[in-house]
């Protein structure tokens, strides 16, 4: 035994050593590997990032993020810059916005991304690839939300604002505001929604997308100051921005606002700047809504997520697209295929003539035989065919324009690669699934497109703004006489292109108070019908359906003879007159109230096919939008 272990233990000490030697070889092989990667020149780096307008995100919205890459090494860099959600920090979610890019040696370049902000968004994780590979990869903390920290008490809070700077200048002054370069203004107008208050000092050297994108922010309620230029001089801009060159010191554009100042960029200090970017607080308007507890929690919560109605809708519009199985004869088949197993098997197994591995082959071969069945019909409809269904907000540029927000759930009969565009309407795509990876390239503008691949009997949720055009409605407001808090009557002159389909409801909001419209075909007119309810009160309406999972929905209302699809589109009128308030920054129904010198017109009608996106395949299109537009007495 003793020369035994004389013989073990030089070989056990040969070993370890051995083994010890690797280790530290190994580990020092990595040590070299990671200080020469660290070693080489970096090819690339972010300068700056900018979330937003003014550093925040508006959720519920596209919000653009603008990159500044410095290429850093001798060569030019040629590729595609992708970003990409993360869900739980670190798995990739939703699908993969793209961006080609093209940067000379040392030299900067902006990229500018469009992503949609929802509850699930916190990081998101930008990648430079060329043919050669990965070039650039790092992780981007969101930018706080502009609701950050209010609740459903009030609405105390700063709009996003910012003050443009000619290319190239250095000296952030003032620091009352934030400010943005001129060439990191979104040149498509579906991107301005987060902004809403703009200062300006000068006129921006820009190509005609970004000219109109900015005329088309400012024409759906934009807040646009404009400053004495570095001369003293008052700002004039070219014939492609001629709105903006009236001689008086506020005027209207559409639905926004322009404001003249006899000072320049240097006097503006806080005190100017504070009360014009100032959200006026529920509490401070002597006619506030009081709300009960539980519409106040409601609103609590949609502080938190005011874009959270999406969930609900997608929810509700994928139980509408979800293929009719016979589940009777799929729980008839189990019922049949336990039964053979069991007692089937073990009586057929109890035949002494029969070899004992036939009771095996019965059962495998029973488990493919229900396999294939259950393959067929578990994956077929009946009767189903593609077919999307869409709700939309369609809130009025002017008279023939419209920035339109969509939600889409898109239901395939034959797995494939689908491909949605919209040429020239500046679209911007989103998944609706953002908490889980999609295969989905996201390409935005006018040229851009959202292309997923959908399995078979499945259904794909999206969101999509875009700028549509549409036949004049020659809308006109002939008359309206109300008192502080109510809307007495009023008239507006129609045209032909005014929708009357039999399902079209029409809203009119003013102040507070929302009112039934009255269409009069004979004169062409809207006119006040019977009060109908508070603002508030119609936006925190409640669905009354109940979901039982595979059953689908189920009616708490036996008398009611509609249709879900029917149902489903008449109570979604409530959360798209909430939505639609999301374009004001306004997450609490119950602190807003439209301005006295207007009234909201609002028309709940069937979706046109011409306001959806164009699809790689033949699509049944079934929808509904809302149309959104103030009409002003005084401008008629």
């Amino acid at each position: 035994m003793a020369m035994l272990n004389q013989l073990w233990c030089p070989c056990w000490l040969r070993f370890d050593v051995g083994r010890t030697v690797s280790i530290v070889v190994v580990g020092i092989a990595s040590l070299l590997s990671v200080a020469a990667a660290h070693a080489q020149p970096k090819q690339m780096r972010i300068v700056e990032t900018i979330w937003g307008f003014d550093g925040r995100v508006v959720p519920g919205q596209f919000n653009p993020v603008s990159i500044l890459l410095d290429n850093l090494s001798d060569d030019p860099i040629e590729g595609v810059v992708t970003l990409r959600g993360i869900s739980g920090m670190v798995r990739d979610a939703g699908g993969l916005l793209s961006e080609q890019i093209y940067l000379s040696p040392h030299t900067t370049r902006w990229v500018q991304f469009y992503p949609y902000v929802n509850r699930y968004s916190s990081g998101w994780r930008l990648t430079v690839m060329s043919e050669s590979g990965v070039v650039f990869a790092e992780t981007l903390d969101q930018g706080r939300s502009v609701f950050e920290g209010i609740s459903g008490d009030g609405d105390s809070r700063t709009n996003p604002a910012v003050i443009l700077d000619r290319s190239g200048f250095a000296n952030r002054q003032p620091t009352s505001i934030k400010h943005m370069p001129d060439e990191a203004f979104p040149p498509y107008a579906t991107a301005t929604v987060p902004l809403s208050v703009l200062f300006l000092d000068h006129v921006p050297d820009w190509d005609s997308p970004r000219q109109q994108a900015l005329v088309s922010w400012l024409k759906l309620g934009g807040q646009l100051h404009l400053l004495l230029d570095s001369n003293g001089e008052e700002l004039r801009f070219p014939a492609s921005m001629a709105e903006l060159n009236e001689p008086f010191n506020t005027f209207t554009v559409g639905s926004g606002t322009v404001t003249r100042h006899d000072f320049q960029r240097g006097q503006l200090t806080s005190q100017v700047v504070n009360p014009l970017v100032q959200q006026i607080g529920q509490q401070d308007d002597p006619d506030a809504v009081r709300m009960d507890q539980q519409t106040e929690l409601q609103m609590r919560n949609s502080v938190a997520d005011p874009g959270g109605q999406d969930g609900d809708l997608f929810m509700q519009m994928r139980q509408l697209t979800q293929p009719q199985h016979a589940w009777w004869l799929i729980f008839l088949l189990s019922l049949i295929y336990v039964g053979l197993i069991f007692p089937g098997c073990w009586f057929f197994s109890q035949k002494k003539t029969l070899h004992y591995l036939a009771t095996y082959g019965a059962i495998a071969g029973l488990s493919i035989l229900f396999s294939l069945i259950f393959l067929f019909i578990g994956r077929r409809g009946y009767g189903e065919s593609t077919v999307m269904h869409s709700l939309s907000i369609a809130r009025f540029e002017d008279d023939t324009h419209c920035s339109i927000m969509q939600w889409n759930t898109l239901f395939v009969t034959d797995g494939d690669r689908y491909s949605m565009s919209a040429e020239n309407q500046q679209a911007l795509w989103a998944s609706g699934m953002a908490e889980e990876q999609v295969d989905a390239t996201i390409g935005s503008g006018n040229q851009g497109e959202f292309s997923v691949n959908i399995p078979p009997f499945s259904s794909q949720t999206l969101v999509n703004r875009r700028r549509v055009s549409l036949a004049d409605w020659n809308l006109r407001l002939l008359e309206m006489n109300g008192t502080a808090t109510e809307l007495v009557s009023a008239t507006i002159a129609t045209g032909d292109g005014f929708p009357r389909a039999k399902e079209t409801r029409i809203v009119l909001l003013y102040g507070r108070n929302l009112y039934e419209g009255v269409y009069n075909a004979k004169e062409k007119t809207v006119s006040r019908g019977v009060s109908l309810q508070r603002l508030v009160d119609f936006c925190s309406f409640r669905r009354e359906i109940q979901f039982g999972g595979f059953w689908g929905m189920r009616r708490s209302d036996p008398e009611d003879q509609r249709t879900d699809e029917q149902r489903f589109y008449d109570e979604s009128l409530h959360a798209l007159v909430s939505r639609s308030l999301l374009d004001e920054m306004v997450a609490i129904p119950g602190a807003y109230r439209l301005p006295a010198d207007r009234v909201r017109l609002m028309v709940y009608t069937p979706l046109p096919d011409t306001l959806t996106p164009e699809l790689t395949a033949n699509v049944l299109n079934s929808g509904r939008v809302l149309f959104v537009r103030d009409l002003f007495l005084q401008a008629n």
